[in-house]
Order: structure tokens, then sequence, then C-alpha cells
């Protein structure tokens, strides 16, 4: 006899696979996705970073020091400024996952 079509257990074979991969696909849609939204958490935490640092910049040298324990960004980033030496403190912004520094000289 000659029969043409697909046995139960071929179709289920067939099945078993298909499952498995459409199940390894969402997974890794799931990572790209986590991976997008992390990725523009970072972006946005950079963004607010930058824009804070470049607002200190204009701020004269005697004023900085008050900024030390200042919050920005809905309070979730903060300010620190410390002394290096009588003409030179060091700033430091950090919003988590990030942190920016620099040194800024009176003169």
């Amino acid at each position: 006899m000659n029969k043409k079509g697909f046995t139960l257990i071929e179709v289920m074979v067939v099945a078993a696979l298909f499952l498995l991969t459409t199940a390894g696909f969402n997974y890794l849609l799931i990572l790209s996705s986590a991976s997008v939204e992390k990725a523009t958490l970072l972006c946005q935490a950079t963004y607010l970073l930058q824009s804070k640092m470049e607002e200190i910049k204009l701020l004269p040298f005697a004023s900085l020091p008050d900024l030390n324990g200042n919050t920005f960004a809905a309070g979730n980033g903060t300010i620190k400024v410390s002394p290096v030496l009588a003409d030179l403190i060091n700033i430091e912004l950090s919003l988590p996952p990030h942190k920016l520094q620099t040194l800024r000289s009176k003169y």
C-alpha cells in the first residue's frame, strides 16, 4: 500500500519542534526588550548628568561648594563637591547607574 501523508508521530514531532522554536524566539524577544529598556534608561541618565554638568560650569567658582549634597532629577541624582586644593575642587554627579566626575579650577 502506498499511502501519501504523515503519520501521527511525524505531526507530533513537527509540532514539538515548532513549539520549541517559537519558545526560543519568544525568549529572545523578551531579552531584547529588556536590553532596549536598560539602554533607554542609560541614555536618559547620561543626558541628565551632562546637562546638569553644563549648568554647573556656568556657576562662579565661589558658589560651587554650596552645591554639595544637593539633588537633581527629581531627587534621584546627587551632587558631591569636595576640595582638592585651595583653588581646585572635585565635582561628582551621580545618577544611577552612572557617575560623572570633573575637576574645576578657580582660574
